[in-house]
């Protein structure tokens, strides 16, 4: 869903041209949880997205946002989801450490459970293959 809730993917009513052969993240709460296996199932490549609430504390908003446009960053330095995977981890890992180094530990509790609701093809190959990559 997007603003206000409105509908723009929904299970079995969208074109297959709209997910076949593709790289998919979706900023969007609660997308992996059933939309992005339907996506794998209609030719997805790799989908990147969170099976749970992405929580956002708006006092230190820039360090959530970072972690998850650390996603498309990776992918656009022609890596393979297993190692934008890697990759997005380890940046998740450094703010959490950044954090809590810092004395913000329900910041960095907060981006633990971003970081844990992460879903991506390798942590189940229901959200793709580990091998793919945008060129």
């Amino acid at each position: 869903m997007g603003e206000h809730c409105n509908s723009i993917f929904d299970i079995g009513s969208y074109q297959s041209e709209e997910s076949d052969s593709k790289v998919v993240h979706f900023f969007a709460c609660q997308t992996a949880a059933k939309l992005g296996p339907d996506f794998g199932t209609h030719g997805c490549l790799a989908y990147f997205g969170y099976n749970e609430d992405f929580i956002v504390l708006m006092r230190i908003s820039d360090a959530f946002f970072d972690c998850d446009s650390e996603i498309d960053r990776a992918f656009a330095d022609g890596l393979t989801a297993e190692e934008v995977y890697q990759r997005v981890l380890e940046h998740y890992n450094q703010k959490i450490r950044e954090l809590e180094n810092g004395g913000h530990y329900r910041e960095a509790a907060a981006l633990e459970h971003n970081r844990d609701c992460l879903c991506a093809p390798s942590v189940d190959p229901k959200w793709g293959n580990k091998k793919a990559k945008l060129f």
